[in-house]
Formats: C-alpha cells, structure tokens, sequence
C-alpha cells in the first residue's frame, strides 16, 4: 500500500515526528531534574527550591498531551482575532517543496507583517530579562525570549538578534533562578533568626524546673543540690555544637570570663557529640569546662534550643535573667555573669 503522501511530505513528517519526540523527552528529563533538585532544597514559596521545583512543573507539564489538549480548547475560546494572530505567529511552513523552502530561508523580508518584529522581540525580552533578573522577575521575559527566539527560527528569519537574544534570554533566566535562590536563603535566615531571638527574649524571667545531668567525668550536676550549697552562684548553660566553629570561640570566651568572676559556673550542653569530638573540637580550651555530652533530660524550655550557640544565665532565684545568641565578648560577659544585664523577672507565661 503506497502512502498518502509525496516522498519530500513523507521525510518531512518523520522528521517532524522524530523531532517532537526528542523534544518531549528532552523536556520529561529536564523536568524530573528540576523538580527533584527543587524538591531537595526545599518546594515552600520563598525557599530557593520553589523557583526550580515550579520551572521542572511546567516543562513536565508541556511535554504531556493532556496539557497541550487544555492548550487547543484554550485557543478556541479565544476572540477570533487574537487566536488569528497566534497561530500566524507560531505556525509552520505549510509548504513542501525544497524550491519554496529554499526561496522562504533566502528572502526572509516575505514574513507576514505581523511576525517581522519577532527578531527584534527576542533581543528585547533578553534585555529585559537581565534588568529583572536582580528582583526574580526576569523569568518571565527570559522564557518568553527563548521561545520567541526558537518560534523565529523556525519560522525561516535569519538575523543578529535571534541568538542575541537567546543568549540574554538563558542568561537572564540563569540569573532569575540564582537571585530567587538567593534572596530565599537570606529571607529564611531572617526569618529563623527572627523566630530564635523572639524566643530568647520571651525565656526571659521564666522559671526553671530542677535537672541533673552527667558530665565529662562521668560526675552528676543536679540544679538543686547546686542551688543548696552555693545560694549566690549563677549558673550558666552554654549550649553549643562542634558542627559550628564559632563555637570554639565562644566557649574559650566564657571561660575566660568566668575566670575573673568568682559566683558562677559554667556548664557546657553538647547534645549532638560525644566526649571524643567535643574535646578534640575544643582542644585546651575544654580543659576547666564542665560539659554534658549528648542526649540529656533538660525541661523547657532549655530542651528546646534551636540556636549554637547560645548562652543562657540562670539567675540565684532559679528564673533565666539573659540569654544570648552567638558569639560575645569576654568583657560582655563578664558584665553578664555579674547580672548587669539582669532585669526584675516578670511572672511566667
């Protein structure tokens, strides 16, 4: 049975054929890639893996018939002229022989008047892409550039502007993606910081249950049996982790300071290390410092400290006086461990 079609119509759908679904699997590839890599930094609006997770959606979503089906019955619900306008823009060459296709590459000033701009479009939608790009923006212009760009060049124009504004358009959409990765990182390091000194201020003037808990060597530090012979100690709880050099500094700095002050102690929490790698991330500074390594039974809201590291001073009438975040000087903390910064406590929440 012969087919239907000419032997120049017959190699042209093939190819066309052959085309879409390289395309298509191209897109499926790029998509799972997107969306896992999105997934793995994390999918929530203003993280840095939203951008990525909704980009790896919509090629995942362009390469599915159902998709490109909604798209059909889209464009014939819309007004006459415009959908007249958008198939001139994106249709193929209707015609098959090599003389008019020869004739269309050599005289691309035959274009309908509505696509002549196209070249001029993509080198638009490329710069603004880059200007927009600094404020997450640039998406937009940037996908709308690639596939002006690609749509022109299918449609046979061979001009400066078409790879000049491909090329602002990726780079002004690799510059979207990596702004919008950037300013998600800052905003929820703002907003975690917020949230953990917000905490550290409400902690303030809370009272303390009794605890106990089993330090270096192996001794017992209970609360209330502290409390009992040194009434006019402070105690202070230096909560920290060897996963944060600061750290390493801040607990030689409270050493430091507790050295010049004679009514209090400090006892460092390592709830994450062991005594091996506490002591070896600590090196001379560990020697003197009393500190309980792994899971141990606080009460709240010490059992709930998120921040390393963090400074919690627990005044004589067993209620926090101050708590403070990262890394502080010996002579702020002296003036801590004094009670300089202490405050008449309020009532518990």
């Amino acid at each position: 049975m012969t087919s239907p079609l000419s032997p120049p119509d017959e190699l042209l759908a093939k190819r066309a054929q052959q085309h879409s679904t390289l395309r298509r699997a191209l897109l499926l590839t790029a998509g799972c890639i997107l969306v896992v890599a999105g997934l793995s930094l994390g999918p929530v609006p203003f993280l840095p893996g939203f951008p990525l997770t909704m980009l790896g959606v919509v090629l995942l979503a362009s390469a599915s018939d159902r998709v490109r089906r909604l798209v059909n019955w889209g464009d014939a619900k819309l007004p006459t002229k415009i959908r007249a306008l958008l198939r001139r823009m994106t249709r193929k060459q209707q015609s098959s022989s090599p003389e008019a296709i020869l004739a269309k590459d050599e005289e691309p000033t035959q274009q309908p008047k509505q696509t002549a701009n196209l070249p001029a479009m993509c080198a638009i939608l490329g710069v603004a892409s880059i200007l927009l790009s600094p404020i997450v923006l640039g998406v937009l212009p940037g996908a709308l550039g690639l596939r002006t760009a690609i749509d022109a060049r299918r449609m046979g124009f061979r001009h400066a502007y078409i790879p000049l504004g491909l090329a602002l358009s990726a780079i002004g959409l690799t510059l979207s993606i990596v702004a919008a990765i950037m300013w998600g990182g800052t905003l929820a390091t703002i907003l975690l910081s917020r949230e953990v000194e917000r905490e550290a201020v409400v902690w303030r003037g809370r009272d303390v249950a009794e605890f106990s808990v089993t330090l270096q060597d192996d001794s017992r530090f209970n609360l209330a049996q502290f409390r009992t012979t040194h009434p006019s100690h402070r105690v202070v709880l230096l909560v920290w982790s060897s996963a944060f050099d600061p750290c390493r500094e801040s607990v030689a700095n409270a050493m430091h300071a507790a050295a010049g002050v004679t009514d209090v102690v400090v006892v460092g929490i390592a709830p994450e290390d062991t005594r091996e790698t506490g002591e070896a991330f600590l090196g001379a500074d560990a020697q003197g410092c009393l500190t309980a390594y792994g899971a141990q039974p606080l009460p709240p809201p010490l059992n709930t400290t998120g921040a390393r590291p963090t400074l919690i001073v627990i005044g004589t009438d067993g209620k926090i006086e101050c708590v403070l975040l990262g890394v502080r000087g010996v002579e702020e903390l002296k003036r801590t461990f004094k009670g300089e910064h202490a405050f008449s406590p309020r009532a518990s929440p």
